[in-house]
C-alpha cells in the first residue's frame, strides 16, 4: 500500500511535468497559427500530438495507482467487514429476541452511530480520495489538430 501512494505522488509529479510541456506546445501552435507561419504549423502539431500522448499515459498512470492504493486500503479492512458481519447478525437476532421485528436493527443501529459519531472516517493523509485530474486533456484534449485551416 505504500509503494503504491509513493508510485502515487511520483505519477502526479509526472502529470504535472507532462502538463506543462503540452500547455507549452500548444500555445506555441496557437502562436504559430496566429502568426499565420505555415511553414512551421505540420511540424509544431506533430509535437502537439506527442505531448498530449504523453499527457495521456501520464494521466492513465496516476489513476491507475490511485484506483491501486485505495483498492490496497479497502482489501486491507475486508477481514474486518467479515467479522462486523457476524456481529450485525448477532445483533439482529438479539433483537428478534427483544421484540425488535424491523428488518435489519443492527444496520439501522450502525447507521445512527455513523452519522452521529464519525465525520471524517478516512485517512487521505497519503492519497487524496478523489482522482487526479487533468484539465488540459478536458479542455483541450485533440485542439492540436485544427479545423483544417492549415
Amino acid at each position: 500500500m505504500k509503494d503504491a501512494g509513493k508510485r502515487y505522488h511520483q505519477a502526479i509529479r509526472f502529470l504535472e511535468q507532462a502538463e506543462t510541456k503540452h500547455e507549452a506546445a500548444l500555445g506555441v501552435l496557437w502562436a504559430a497559427l496566429e502568426n499565420r507561419q505555415t511553414v512551421k504549423v505540420p511540424g509544431l502539431r506533430k509535437l502537439a500530438s506527442i505531448s498530449e500522448a504523453a499527457l495521456v499515459e501520464a494521466y492513465g498512470a496516476a489513476a491507475y495507482w490511485h484506483r491501486t492504493y485505495w483498492l490496497a486500503r479497502r482489501s486491507a479492512l475486508h477481514g474486518e467487514l467479515v467479522a462486523a458481519v457476524h456481529i450485525m447478525r448477532q445483533y439482529d437476532r438479539i433483537a428478534r429476541c427483544c421484540g425488535d421485528l424491523t428488518t435489519h436493527p443492527a444496520r439501522t443501529a450502525m447507521e445512527n452511530i455513523v452519522i452521529d459519531e464519525f465525520t471524517d472516517i478516512i485517512d487521505d493523509t497519503a492519497v487524496p480520495t478523489d482522482g487526479p485530474e487533468c484539465e488540459l486533456l478536458v479542455e483541450y484534449r485533440g485542439v492540436w489538430r485544427g479545423s483544417g485551416r492549415v
